[in-house]
């Protein structure tokens, strides 16, 4: 054994050690130089050899482990719990863990094979162990991926070098270098530190050094007590080099303390006593609601925060409270505060590093701090005090904001986390009291208004007036329309010189992308994932005209078919077929107009949903209550927008495909009229029974008062003329349909959906549904089901659809004029169609021998390995497969 670890050395002086293998697994072996390590002990385990030594040249103690960890994932957490144990046990700081560890730290370092739970719940775990041994991955260079199987197609990176932050900071240059694999599926790794001696480095004099008179006095008593013999140049030299040996002379620890210092004057708060907001008034929380938010932590809230933010004792405790305040927000803040942003806002320990060195922890009193999941609902917390200055500024008749509708539904103060939009008349004294406003934030809060984005703008007010306003709150001035959160506010969508943005977005796409060196797969990946989602902020507000959408779905049918932006290219199958679901035989790729449609859809489900809500209340006090039941606006006077969100409903057709879809769940029964709602069919009684409704005496009544409660069950009341019994029948069968449930609220049933909530996947689904007039073959939607590669998929539906670019198909579109240019090139004789290319072309058979056994060996052999690619439940081995492949189908 002696000869070889030191053939394998390569000669010197070199100790070494070994564990033997497991059958053909699990041997490991170490080899050392004995002039430069000395090593103490050994600890060793099923997977693991370690080295606890010391480096001779510095006198370092360290401990290096080599690893070769089982694929077997219990075996494989047994290896780490056994090493952390260890390494728990050990008082030496510098630990270095080198080898195959069998597992990889994200999807991404594995390529060419499957990933599913099991590869999921792996990286979760090592991971995990990672995380509690404190290891750093070593910056990595040469190779992305350590293993590679013989075909090359397969790769991962499961070999890699960890280590302790230690180790790091006592060898900062360190690296891991992966070489060439060689004939091994393995590649060698390499970790080396390089000391590099960069020369000398210049010195530099600053001027703002004279700005010390300490500094002016060392120079002068420097140049003063320097005596240097020799000509005037050599004089002055060596004084400059005396002064510069005077200047760099300087205690490092004072250094330390005085960069510590002001980045402490830097996050700590300077006032001591902030103004209060006294005598404005927040939403408060209850008794139950401050024992929900008080109570001890329990066992599940501490497990779900240990594995979402690791042994981080703040992250933990942030997070735990985060949880309960996230319930409890909507009961403090404000309804104009419509969002979050993630800012810091809590106290938390903090150090500066110094060239490497830490300096004392030192408490942060303000500072802003990204990831914290506390922040956004501090932020907000914060936030709303601005919105009580505003709301006490209104009571007290301060600042005047503006009444919308017959309700005078006051809006002065709209929030997006810290965008906020102060809505007012165009006076004197609403600007001072706005400044007021502002001012007394940032004192009582300690945060800053930013004037450099912030923008006054009015309507229908003189140029002179607003340029005054503007002076005295330092603000920028605004035209209209203007950008806010993405969304042009004043514009007209029914301009295409509103969505011009959006087309530009999709060019600019475009251009970076290069269609010919795409698959269809791809491409079709691309428009579903990028292109078709770039519009969809925009689209969920406005309804796009129908010139932006022909124009986008232009572009996208020219990419899809291979084109450029200065490039059309033919289209093989229509847009309407394309747009079909892919079990249907189409793409699957979003249609622009009816995606459009159902995102507008969503406002008018909102609006039965939550109609206390501020956008709601809006528009119920602009248009009345009846738009709740009516379909249709009083006049051309009204919202636009509401109008288009009602055209998108189907309202403006006589296919309303919105309201056929609901249904009612009366509840109580105390919020629907009897007999002016439909609630019962699809349209009202009064209409379906005008005889009855005429001769009514409750005609305004609501459901509930149409009967009584007995006994649990709900009893009709109902009395009747001799000549209306006709109709009773018929009457009470339409009625009785409808069931009234005691101590519960009226509420609108979506009928597509098995929640019974509105979805805009759901209401796309509908308007496809019934827009659709083109039939497609059903055997093109297999091409979707069968496990191949996406792009083979693409290419077996143009097959089944008949649009793959042969000869006939591009005769027939008029791309080859003769007929004699269509021909097939290995026969001469047929035409080149798809049944003749893959069917009747005895050409491509000819010399062919055919071999049945070899046939029957090969389709059996290439029909297991898909199916033990493709799917995962499929657990049968070949030989299983090769005796009944029946009978493994079957079960």
């Amino acid at each position: 054994m002696e000869a070889l670890y030191k053939k394998l050395w390569g000669g010197g002086e070199c100790e070494c050690c070994w564990a033997l293998a497991n059958n053909v697994a699990g041997g490991l072996l170490c080899i050392w130089d004995s002039r430069k390590l000395e090593v103490t002990s050994q600890i060793t385990g099923q997977g693991y050899l370690g080295l606890v030594s010391k480096w001779i040249v510095t006198g370092d103690l360290m401990v290096i482990i080599n690893i070769y960890a089982p694929s077997k994932r219990q075996r494989k957490k047994m290896l780490w719990d056994e090493i952390l144990e260890k390494k728990r046990a050990s008082p030496i700081a510098l630990w270095c863990m080198v080898g195959d560890f069998n597992s990889i730290r994200c999807l991404v370092k594995r390529v060419g094979q499957a990933t599913g739970l099991y590869a999921t719940t792996d990286i979760e775990m090592f991971n995990h162990f990672i995380a509690q041994m404190e290891l750093e991955d070593v910056p990595l260079a040469g190779r992305k991926y350590t293993w590679y199987k013989p075909n090359g197609r397969v790769k991962s990176r499961i070999d890699r070098v960890l280590v302790l932050l230690g180790w790091l900071e006592r060898w900062p240059r360190v690296a891991q270098l992966v070489l060439n694999r060689g004939i091994s599926d393995q590649c060698t790794i390499l970790m080396r530190n390089r000391e590099i001696d960069w020369g000398p480095k210049p010195w530099r004099f600053f001027n703002f050094w004279l700005n010390d008179s300490e500094c002016r006095e060392l120079v002068s008593r420097t140049w003063a007590d320097t005596e240097v013999v020799g000509w005037a140049a050599f004089i002055v030299k060596e004084k400059l080099k005396a002064i510069k040996c005077q200047v760099k002379n300087c205690e490092p620890m004072i250094v330390k303390e005085h960069i510590k210092s002001f980045y402490q004057e830097r996050f700590s708060d300077s006032v001591t006593h902030r103004s209060g907001l006294d005598g404005v008034r927040f939403q408060q929380l209850n008794a139950q609601q401050l024992e929900l938010l008080s109570r001890p932590f329990e066992d599940d809230e501490i497990k779900r925060a240990v594995w979402a933010w690791g042994s981080c004792m703040y992250k933990i405790l942030a997070k735990i409270l985060e949880l309960r305040l996230k319930v409890l927000l909507p009961y403090l803040v404000n309804h104009r505060q419509m969002g979050f942003v993630e800012r810091r806002g809590l106290l938390q320990g903090m150090s500066v590093l110094v060239n490497g060195s830490p300096t004392t922890e030192f408490s942060m009193q303000k500072g802003i701090r990204q990831g914290d999941p506390l922040a956004p609902f501090l932020f907000v917390l914060v936030a709303k005090g601005i919105t009580g200055l505003v709301r006490k500024a209104s009571n007290s008749d301060l600042f005047r904001g503006i009444k919308v509708g017959s309700k005078g539904e006051l809006v002065n103060i709209l929030q997006y986390a810290d965008d906020t939009i102060f809505v007012g008349e165009a006076s004197v004294e609403n600007v001072r009291t706005l400044k007021v406003i502002l001012r007394g934030f940032e004192l009582a809060s300690g945060l800053k208004v930013n004037f450099y984005k912030s923008c006054l703008g009015a309507i229908d007010v003189g140029r002179e007036t607003l340029i005054s306003f503007a002076e005295l709150l330092h603000y920028k001035l605004s035209n209209i329309p203007f950008i806010y959160l993405g969304i042009p506010i004043g514009a007209n969508p029914r301009r295409s010189k509103t969505w011009q943005p959006v087309v530009s977005s999709f060019k600019k796409k475009l251009s970076s992308w290069r269609a010919s060196r795409l698959s269809m797969a791809g491409r079709i990946c691309l428009i579903n994932s990028v292109l078709t989602s770039l519009p969809l902020y925009i689209m969920s507000f406005y309804r796009m005209p129908k010139i932006v959408t022909k124009q986008l779905t232009s572009i996208q049918r020219n990419f899809l078919w291979g084109g450029k932006l200065d490039e059309k290219r033919m289209a093989w199958v229509s847009w309407e077929k394309i747009c079909r679901p892919k079990k249907e035989g189409g793409l699957g790729i979003k249609k622009l107009d009816a995606f459009n449609e159902a995102l507008l859809s969503k406002w008018r489900w909102g609006l039965f949903q939550q109609p206390e809500s501020m956008w709601a209340r809006i528009l119920l006090s602009k248009h009345g209550d009846t738009i709740m039941h009516n379909t249709r606006l009083r006049g051309s006077s009204d919202s636009m927008r509401w109008g288009d969100v009602l055209k998108a409903s189907g309202e403006d057709t006589s296919d309303s495909w919105f309201m056929d879809s609901l249904s009612w769940r009366l509840g109580m029964g105390d919020r629907i009229r009897f007999w002016s709602d439909a609630w019962a069919e699809a349209e009202p009684l009064a209409n379906r029974f005008p005889r009855i409704f005429l001769n009514s005496l409750q005609k305004s009544n609501v459901v509930a008062d149409m009967g009584h409660w007995s006994r649990g069950r709900w009893q009709w009341r109902f009395q009747w003329r001799r000549w209306e019994l006709n109709d009773v029948q018929q009457f009470m069968n339409i009625v009785e349909a409808g069931v009234l449930t005691e101590g519960v609220q009226l509420s609108r049933l979506w009928t597509l959906d098995s929640s019974g909530c509105f979805s805009v996947r759901s209401g796309y689904r509908a308007l496809m549904d019934r827009g659709s007039s083109s039939q497609l073959p059903n055997v093109a939607a297999v091409a979707w089901d069968i496990k191949v590669p996406p792009k083979v998929k693409c290419f077996i539906w143009r097959l089944f659809m008949g649009v793959l670019p042969t000869k006939e198909n591009l005769l027939r579109r008029n791309v080859i004029v003769l007929r004699d240019q269509a021909t097939c090139p290995f026969c001469n004789v047929d035409i080149e169609s798809a049944e003749h290319i893959f069917i009747r072309n005895k050409c491509v058979f000819e010399g062919e021998h055919l071999d049945g056994n070899r046939l029957l060996q090969q389709t059996v052999l290439y029909s297991w390995s898909w199916l033990t690619s493709f799917n995962k439940s499929f657990n049968y081995s070949f030989s299983q497969w090769e005796a009944n492949p029946g009978l493994c189908i079957i079960s």
